[in-house]
């Protein structure tokens, strides 16, 4: 796979969130359809995958849930995304789609509690017979009675290949109909949550934890962590260096392009070690800025 984080997704929108997940040092794979980002993770083509998982105007996406077992993989991170077919739309856009980020291993997720940061659990369950009565009351009992809050609860029916089941042997989802996907707050260390995670799994036939995840980091501090965890570099080819420095005011008052262009060689001889001097010329009359040199010694 290389050296260079990769992040795979499909569309527009989840491209944008994938920029959330990770910043420009990361390359970005763009896939035709979202279950190809999905295999593309669990055949270590790329080292994650960002999956739209529900809308906050049409709920769920039932088929990418299917996907989270089909390939067994990992949730490490999340984003709500606010909805927007143009960026003139998108101060006024209510509707928001949640991400979330894949990965094939389990332990890219931050390992502990951090001051300031929350925490979600992400996990899936299945009884012999979903039909029995109380069983879904009995099973949603133990996060009551520890006090843990459920954000999310979802029953999908499954009638594909039995899911893995966290390194064990598959389930025979044949002897039950429903499957419950279910997201509660807090980590997985937690002694409450870890106590009810203990006692669901004396309930229930088939439980796997998705992932125990932080719910709002920045891109740098999540490339910057699973960089450090899968061995990637966290500085790749693509970022360039108007991503890397902020351009001088004055130059907002010229073409794009050029500042862009005249920013990334003056910091690039910077870096070198070179002296570099620059001016800019304004027209007498006006306060519109007409032409700006670049001046060097010569090598």
């Amino acid at each position: 796979m290389g050296a260079e984080l990769k992040i795979a997704y499909e569309g527009g929108e989840a491209e944008r969130a994938a920029r959330h997940f990770v910043d420009n040092s990361a390359s970005a794979v763009a896939y035709k359809r979202v279950e190809n980002a999905c295999a593309a993770v669990k055949n270590e083509e790329v080292d994650f995958a960002v999956l739209p998982i529900e809308s906050s105007t049409l709920g769920s996406i039932h088929a990418n849930y299917d996907l989270l077992l089909k390939y067994g993989l990992h949730v490490v991170g999340e984003y709500d995304q606010q909805e927007s077919s143009t960026p003139e739309q998108e101060a006024d856009s209510t509707s928001y789609t949640r991400f979330l980020l894949l990965s094939k291993k389990e332990d890219l997720a931050l390992d502990d509690m951090t001051t300031g940061v929350e925490f979600k659990t992400s996990l899936v369950f299945g009884f012999k017979d979903s039909t029995a009565k109380g069983m879904l009351t009995r099973a949603l009992t133990v996060f009551s009675q520890r006090d843990l809050d459920l954000t999310k609860i979802e029953s999908r029916p499954w009638d594909g290949e039995a899911p893995q089941q966290n390194g064990e042997e598959s389930v025979d989802t044949r002897r039950y109909k429903y499957l419950f996907y279910v997201d509660v707050q807090g980590h997985l260390t937690d002694a409450n949550l870890a106590a009810a995670m203990r006692r669901l799994s004396e309930i229930c036939a088939f439980v796997r934890i998705l992932g125990s995840y932080a719910t709002s980091q920045s891109a740098e501090t999540v490339t910057a962590e699973l960089s450090s965890k899968t061995g990637r570099d966290e500085t790749g080819t693509n970022i360039t260096m108007a991503d890397k420095y902020p351009l001088n005011p004055m130059f907002q008052k010229v073409t794009v392009a050029k500042t862009v262009l005249i920013h990334g060689q003056t910091k690039q001889m910077e870096a070198e070690g070179k002296q570099v001097w620059s001016f800019v010329l304004v027209s007498p009359t006006t306060t519109r800025t007409n032409v700006y040199w670049l001046l060097a010694p010569r090598p």
